[in-house]
């Protein structure tokens, strides 16, 4: 075990400390030392056991203020990395159904393509049974989209 003498506010204090641990004991002392000086010139305390509070609330605010810092720091660092995950879902969820929206009307003008009977023989489309269901399907990818979309801007 090692052993250093601090002095704070002209009094002298034996510290017993891990071998090594010295130099780190003698600049938090000069550290504490610095703050009882600083408040002790202000006047502000009125005996030793005054200071000695006073000071020590003082490098407990200094503290507080740092890890609020952080804390602070870390969540901003958190807000940020959330919108970069909604931001590439929002383009993921949108490149998807736009490659969907491609193949179905691609699909679409592939059935418009093929075969088509004349406008004299057939009834209109949307008065077929085939014309009802794919209207149907429609409706159905329509309103979907449009769910997705609206839950994509609530992100």
């Amino acid at each position: 075990m090692a052993e250093v003498t601090l002095t704070i506010n002209g009094r002298h204090y034996d510290i017993a400390c891990d071998p090594g641990q010295e130099g780190r004991l003698i600049n938090l002392a000069s550290f504490v030392d610095e703050k009882i000086a600083s408040i002790s010139q202000n006047g502000a305390a009125y005996n030793d056991s005054h200071l000695q509070i006073l000071s020590l609330l003082l490098i407990a605010d200094e503290l507080f203020e740092t890890r609020e810092g952080r804390v602070s720091h870390s969540q901003a660092g958190v807000a940020a990395m959330k919108s970069e995950i909604e931001t590439e879902v929002r383009n993921q969820v949108e490149a998807e159904y736009a490659e969907r929206l491609e193949k179905l009307q691609a699909q679409l003008s592939n059935v418009d393509t093929q075969d088509a009977p004349q406008q004299s023989d057939v009834m209109p489309f949307e008065e077929t049974e085939d014309g009802k269901s794919v209207m149907k399907v429609l409706k159905h990818l329509s309103d979907r989209v449009n769910g997705l979309a609206e839950r994509l801007e609530t992100l």
